[in-house]
């Protein structure tokens, strides 16, 4: 059961209540392209405005409240940054590879009036429901000078460039480090593919000296792309295609978590609001003193595990900045912006930076928990195996779904709010969690799935039969002792 917090929605628009928009929210996403997966849609070929969103999931999901922060990785945070994702990217033009004529079809829904505006009616409330924890959690820093931000923007750079990145050793450490390092490249694609485009967005304007600066500081930094060759995407896609995957949006949909999502909605909500341009410059900011830092320990972790058939320019195109980058780059985009404003810009400017700070720091935990899940398949089975032998030899009561599904249906990836068994009584189910991994399983195979961890399933019998015991967190922590 959902149990978003029923409160005021301080962005919805006064003409609609709550109940409106989310009988208009599940109206947006009845529209085709939106459709759930079928069992030929795992990677989704040659055609970008095709983006499964499990719009029956919003017979029960309410988007009427906002999120508690342990909420944020939840399901309907997934199948609301789905949503958010689709209405922000009909600001790009996202055209089909081929002729195909259903792809050309799903381009014309996806970019319809109807579509257009049932989006904007509903982008504040799902922006609400999706953002508004950022500022009841007061993460910002109060800063209120110009050299007070340089100082504490310097030090995040520093702290970043001195330590080991915990992506990194994860994913390191790993069996099977490939898929893993897999993963973590398919979720830059989803927060680059939509979120670099996104912040060009607040370069347009009257072109003022700070509209100079910052226009100056995007096209250093690679977000603009003066061939097809040239840029931080072009450098992003010759690197995914060097390891054959494709490289184009928004192929791996269904392996995108919840925080890249939000990754990429983010810089979205702070660069297309006039209101937020302060904070979209302190969010601007944070990215790209972040991607200098760990640019070197990314850069060798994919050197490492693929050797020379992986082609880094991405990363090497960025870690040849120095310690004094931080400093150079504040003086070059801040500091002008708060010598023509004045000191009361800086809560906004750092008010962007650490909300995108902890937006990245959740994207972190959110793909540690994902590829630590992917990687020990084998040992979850097991756990899964003990925990039911355990919940039947007690006879524990536990509420428990039942599903009966018929040849070739597939589950759209998805995620629980709760721990899940799942235990197969009958048929036999494709199931799968990341690009290449998956398993076949069969009557009486068992796997532990935990709360808001990425997977999905498709049916490989004629019928296929599975229970799924839900299990609390404090139950799970007593779980956790037989291990």
């Amino acid at each position: 059961m959902n149990t978003t917090a029923r409160t005021s929605n301080p962005q919805l628009p006064s003409a609609m209540s709550l109940n409106e928009a989310q009988e208009l929210l599940t109206l947006y996403a009845s529209n085709p392209p939106f459709r759930s997966a079928s069992d030929q849609e795992l990677v989704l070929n040659e055609n970008p405005c095709r983006r499964p969103v499990r719009p029956e999931d919003l017979e029960f999901l309410d988007y009427r409240g906002i999120l508690k922060e342990e909420e944020v990785l939840g399901l309907s945070s997934l199948i609301g940054h789905r949503m958010l994702l689709n209405i922000n990217d009909t600001d790009m033009v996202l055209l089909p590879l081929s002729e195909n004529e259903s792809a050309w079809r799903e381009f014309e829904h996806f970019y319809s009036r109807d579509n257009r505006v049932l989006g904007e009616m509903v982008r504040s409330t799902l922006e609400t429901h999706l953002f508004h924890f950022l500022e009841e959690r007061a993460v910002c820093t109060k800063l209120v000078s110009a050299d007070d931000l340089k100082d504490y923007f310097s030090s995040v750079f520093q702290e970043y460039c001195s330590s080991r990145n915990s992506v990194v050793d994860t994913i390191l450490s790993r069996v099977n480090r490939q898929v893993s390092a897999t993963t973590f490249l398919i979720q830059l694609l989803a927060s680059s593919l939509s979120g670099v485009p996104a912040m060009m967005h607040s370069a347009q304007g009257n072109y003022s000296a700070v509209h100079y600066e910052l226009f100056s500081f995007l096209e250093r930094n690679g977000y603009t792309m003066r061939s097809s060759e040239d840029g931080r995407i072009a450098d992003l896609q010759s690197m995914v295609r060097s390891r054959k995957l494709h490289d184009q949006p928004h192929t791996y949909w269904q392996y995108y978590l919840t925080s890249s999502l939000a990754l990429a909605n983010y810089a979205h909500y702070v660069a297309r609001d006039p209101l937020k341009f302060f904070r979209y410059l302190g969010a601007l900011f944070y990215q790209e003193l972040r991607s200098k830092a760990l640019a070197s320990q990314h850069k060798q972790m994919l050197q490492e595990i693929f050797g020379s058939d992986i082609d880094t320019k991405y990363f090497g195109q960025q870690e040849k900045y120095g310690q004094d980058y931080a400093v150079a780059a504040f003086d070059s985009l801040i500091t002008p912006t708060i010598v023509k404003y004045g000191n009361a810009r800086c809560q906004d400017i750092v008010q962007g930076f650490d909300e995108f700070k902890l937006l990245h720091e959740i994207a972190e935990q959110d793909l540690i928990a994902q590829v630590i899940w992917v990687d020990q398949a084998k040992l979850y089975q097991e756990k899964g195996r003990r925990i039911y032998e355990k919940i039947q030899s007690e006879n524990m009561q536990l509420p428990l779904d039942t599903f009966v599904e018929q040849a070739s249906e597939c589950s759209t990836t998805h995620i629980h709010d709760a721990h899940r068994l799942l235990v197969i009584e009958a048929g036999v189910m494709h199931f799968w969690n990341a690009l290449d991994s998956s398993f076949v399983f069969e009557p009486g195979d068992i796997t532990l799935v935990p709360s808001q961890r990425l997977h999905g399933s498709t049916v490989l019998s004629g019928e296929c039969t599975y229970h799924q015991p839900i299990i609390s967190d404090e139950l799970m922590l007593e779980f956790n002792k037989m291990f």
